[in-house]
């Protein structure tokens, strides 16, 4: 009885911590599991799938190091309240295909219908007040060095944290509607 109820209150908590979004993450058309908040991918292209529902979107931070990755859900966010700031602009459409690594930088994923253009893949997909978005990697694009790096010669692992506001605009510090976070190993030939 008691491994039922623990099994019923981990799945009702991240169904309520993904309410808002959902994170998965695609390689050559398949869904990967993530398992223990990790992935193991193969070093070439992938998808990062976004859905939205009811939320305008979502920030990403991409590092090599764990620092977002190895917050605990209720450790603060280090300068949440400026996190609109600290958010890179990346080309519309997804065009170049690239993941921005960045320590403590983030990417803003989102779509807003009075925009003509987003972040994610062109094509988006439409189901009831859902949006689905999706980002394709190719290449990682290192914010400090400049520097350009194809998946096939990335030696790091990668730690994704996403994390969705609420409506930025009512609040000085915005209320967090949910955490999500990937630890991106990749398989060894």
């Amino acid at each position: 009885m008691t491994y039922i109820a623990l099994v019923f209150l981990l799945g009702f908590r991240t169904e309520c911590s993904a309410q808002k979004f959902k994170i998965e993450i695609l390689q050559e058309g398949k869904i990967i599991e993530v398992i223990d908040e990790m992935i193991e991918l193969e070093k070439k292209e992938f998808q990062i799938r976004v859905t939205l529902k009811k939320q305008e979107g979502v920030f990403m931070n991409a590092s090599y190091q764990k620092d977002y990755y190895a917050l605990k859900p209720s450790d603060p966010i280090k300068d949440y309240e400026y996190i609109d700031l600290k958010t890179m602009a990346e080309v519309e459409f997804n065009t170049d295909k690239e993941l921005f690594i960045h320590d403590e930088y983030f990417n803003y994923l989102f779509y807003n219908k009075a925009k003509n253009w987003h972040r994610f893949d062109k094509e988006l997909v439409f189901k009831g007040k859902k949006v689905i978005g999706t980002k394709t990697v190719q290449n990682l694009w290192g914010v400090n060095n400049k520097e350009t790096t194809k998946l096939k010669d990335v030696k790091k692992d990668i730690y994704l944290f996403f994390v969705a506001p609420n409506d930025r605009s009512k609040e000085k510090v915005p209320k967090e509607l949910g955490r999500y976070k990937i630890h991106v190993k990749w398989k060894r030939f």
